[in-house]
């Protein structure tokens, strides 16, 4: 959307290594710049890497059997 003139966008500043050419990133400062993320997945799917990564992050989540 960005490279193609119809979009402005917050990204993660982990982009930044992927940025094409013609697209302006910005980097954002202050306490302002912090953002809140989530996650979803439908409960019928089962991930070891999505639990994993839940576990590392979030040391009380527990893996709940599927729906």
């Amino acid at each position: 959307m960005l490279a193609a003139c119809i979009g402005v966008t917050p990204v993660p500043q982990s982009v930044q290594a992927i940025v094409p050419l013609g697209v302006c990133l910005i980097d954002a400062t202050g306490e302002e710049a912090g953002w809140q993320v989530g996650l979803v997945w439908h409960p019928g799917y089962e991930s070891l890497a999505r639990d994993n990564f839940l576990r590392l992050h979030l040391p009380d989540y527990i893996v709940s059997p599927s729906m």
